[in-house]
């Protein structure tokens, strides 16, 4: 494991200095810069005590690319990403105050986060923003977790944080899942002992009292040997070191599963699950994709609009993918090997068994949710595509597209 991270921390490492740009690898520890968009200095952040790679994964490029996780994070009506060094930007809605500027007004280009440096790991949900601090606490922004809002009530200024916020009781953390809704939000930090240490609607996590809602994490809840957890509207997933997954909640295309923490059948070499609204698919450690759940939309990646609902299928054709997300989308991207980037799902059922994302080449990060994309290329510059109502594609416009374009002042 020791080797493995020496590795992909020098290949890492050799990318950064390859790239076109005065920032070398040690750049994480320089003096922070507060550029431009104009002047966004964009290459991904160096994690050099980032968590093992699985030990089967085969090949360079799958251990290169799984140490850049984490730079861009899609949430549903806003996007947030890093720069080499650690700042964070935002672009999109702003109702809840989930860009981090002090403000409630819509971006649709990228406005800088106050206040934070050091950033090597971000997750967003609709209402809400939270990022790893190099120093491995974390901040949150958005509709703050341990109040409740109501649907279409206006929102009290006061119930928001509209700049970042220390989560207090919390250090060591190696990654944050954020599920922030209008209504009910929790969040969950992964520590480096694989402990789950959770805040804000926490009883939607096992091993917390139903009903629970803190402020700042008082757990760890009840899963333990934890490599990766994946938060949804009503069912969630973790994924064990050993390669297990386990789900929980309210399962909509099997009523009969049950609601209390769940082993998956048949999966035991899991390196990350994505959860869509009706399926979820998950990644082995070997690159191939498996999905399950319902397939209206060609969800399941197997070239059908046949439902699974008790089984895996494979998605078809896929050996070597390193990412995939969707969250809560009926589409699912995935990042391959060789940097390019592929999807099956809406709009297209029929795709067999999965169809490129034209012009998107030596990607090295991916993230999706309810019908928007982001893809990093290895020079830092980022394209989004799908819907654009609030600015979220970060063109500086409304306008909807289904081919990636990129994201204004990001990249060379």
């Amino acid at each position: 494991m020791k080797l493995l991270r020496v590795i992909g921390a020098a290949l890492l490492a050799a990318w950064l200095f390859g790239c076109a740009s005065t920032v070398n690898s040690s750049a994480g520890d320089a003096a922070p810069v507060d550029a431009r968009p104009d002047t966004f200095d964009t290459q991904a952040d160096a994690r050099p005590d980032a968590p093992d790679a699985p030990a089967d994964v085969p090949g360079d490029a799958l251990d290169a690319a799984f140490v850049r996780r984490g730079t861009v994070a899609v949430g549903g009506l806003h996007v947030c990403a890093l720069d080499a060094r650690g700042a964070v930007w935002c672009w999109g809605n702003n109702d809840y105050g989930q860009l981090g500027d002090g403000t409630t007004e819509r971006r649709p280009t990228p406005v800088r986060v106050a206040d934070i440096e050091g950033a090597v790991q971000v997750a967003a949900d609709t209402t809400a923003t939270c990022v790893v601090l190099r120093d491995r606490t974390v901040r949150c922004w958005g509709k703050t977790m341990n109040r409740s809002v109501e649907p279409r009530i206006p929102i009290d200024r006061d119930a928001l944080t509209l700049q970042p916020q220390a989560v207090a009781n919390l250090d060591r953390v190696q990654s944050v899942a954020v599920r922030a809704g209008p209504s009910e939000s929790v969040a969950c930090a992964l520590r480096d002992d694989a402990s789950v240490w959770c805040w804000g609607s926490a009883s939607l996590v096992p091993g917390y009292p139903r009903g629970t809602r803190i402020a700042a994490p008082t757990g760890p809840s009840s899963l333990t040997g934890v490599a990766m957890i994946s938060l949804e509207s009503t069912y969630n997933c973790s994924v064990a070191r050993v390669g297990t997954v386990t789900c929980w909640g309210i399962r909509n295309w099997d009523p009969s599963f049950r609601r209390e923490p769940t082993v998956l059948d048949g999966v035991v070499d899991a390196r990350s699950v994505t959860l869509g609204g009706n399926h979820l698919c998950v990644l082995s450690r070997v690159g191939t994709v498996r999905c399950i759940g319902t397939n209206t939309n060609g969800e399941l990646g197997d070239g059908t609009t046949l439902s699974s609902p008790s089984a895996f299928v494979a998605v078809r054709g896929l050996l070597d993918a390193v990412a995939i997300s969707n969250n809560g989308s009926a589409t699912t991207v995935a990042l391959r090997a060789d940097g390019t980037v592929v999807r099956w799902g809406y709009p297209n059922p029929q795709l067999r068994p999965f169809a490129p994302v034209s012009e998107l080449r030596d990607i090295v990060d991916v993230s999706g949710g309810l019908g928007n994309f982001c893809a990093r290329r290895v020079d830092g510059a980022l394209f989004c595509w799908g819907t654009n109502s609030e600015g979220q594609i970060g063109n500086g416009t409304q306008r909807t597209s289904h081919i990636p374009v990129r994201v204004a002042g990001l990249g060379p």
